[in-house]
């Protein structure tokens, strides 16, 4: 950040220098300020796709989908032959929510940019969240053989197998070594939930703890936290789980509240969260929500409970669905 700020402030007129602040300033999560920077570039450089796509980027990180998705839509009208936005544009229907349109959305752009890697892995990480895991398998399979240095295939390969059980060969393609970059950090969260699913809770917690203490990608944070919270829940530390979760409204954290509320006694809170998480399409939202609203009494339903080891695979599969 110090040597970007050293660079626009000798070269003021770089749109480069000031795109690269932007950038920092969002990997940081500082998203107000990245915000404040790319619309000043927006409005000093208004033909620079990339200045556009980062406003997009960081409204999508702030949560603010319905407005990210007006911005790619009007990046794609403007700029037809970028694949960024194409990508962004599925990547926000996918936070949305809105699966199938988001397929379409990654197969299109598939057809139109086949060298384009992030598009091909997009189209796997959404197949992975609908559930249809030999397709995303197949995906990731393919993408290594074309990219062998792609490390996000690479990566939600590995998510997939550990949701299958297949946790030897999932941990084979993840990281041992010190994490460094984003790519790294991701691997090594996924790494801790192969060994949760293993039982191996004392390692898979130290990942945990260790990725909320020193990622410096505010991104990942989360998926440690929540990661730590189902670590937690296995534990029946109800509490602590809720303070792992505290600021993540996430519909992964979303979830893991109804059931902690629901351990708590505190049903009105959990019938909260069930509200939000209604309308999800993930298929272990959909099978988790339905188990807490039996099991809780949040909703009428005659479901004959599962077991909590049942529900701690799902929330596992869950994060993992997510990855």
């Amino acid at each position: 950040l110090v040597e970007y700020e050293g660079i626009v402030r000798d070269f003021p007129h770089d749109v480069f220098a000031r795109n690269g602040r932007g950038e920092v300033l969002k990997a940081l999560g500082r998203l107000d300020e990245a915000l404040v920077e790319y619309e000043g570039i927006v409005r000093d450089f208004p033909h620079d796709v990339f200045a556009r796509n980062g406003r997009g980027e960081v409204l999508k990180a702030q949560g603010r989908l319905e407005e990210a998705f007006q911005e790619y839509d009007g990046i794609v009208r403007d700029f037809p032959n970028e694949v960024v936005p194409r990508s962004g544009r599925a990547e926000v229907l996918k936070a949305l929510g809105r699966l199938d349109e988001a397929l379409v959305e990654y197969e299109g752009t598939v057809r139109d940019f086949p060298y384009n890697v992030v598009a091909r892995t997009g189209r796997a990480e959404v197949l992975k969240a609908l559930g249809r895991l030999d397709e995303a398998l197949r995906q990731y399979d393919d993408n290594l053989e074309r990219f062998p240095a792609d490390r996000w295939a690479r990566n939600g390969k590995a998510a997939t197998l550990s949701i299958l059980g297949r946790f030897e060969e999932a941990l084979e393609l993840l990281l041992v070594r010190t994490p460094r970059t984003l790519n790294d950090w991701v691997g090594f969260h996924i790494r801790g939930m192969a060994l949760m699913k293993q039982g191996n809770l004392d390692a898979a917690m130290g990942i945990f703890e260790r990725g909320i203490r020193e990622s410096p990608w505010f991104e990942t944070v989360n998926y440690f936290r929540s990661a730590l919270a189902v670590a937690l829940l296995r534990r029946q530390e109800f509490r602590m789980a809720a303070e792992a979760i505290k600021d993540d409204e996430a519909i992964v954290s979303t979830v893991l509240r109804i059931h902690i509320f629901g351990e708590l006694g505190q049903t009105q809170l959990a019938k909260d969260a069930l509200e939000r998480v209604k309308a999800s399409p993930l298929s272990c939202v959909i099978v988790l929500r339905d188990e807490f609203a039996a099991r809780y009494g949040l909703e009428k339903r005659r479901q004959a409970p599962r077991s909590d080891q049942w529900v701690f695979e799902k929330e596992c599969d869950l994060l993992l669905e997510a990855a």
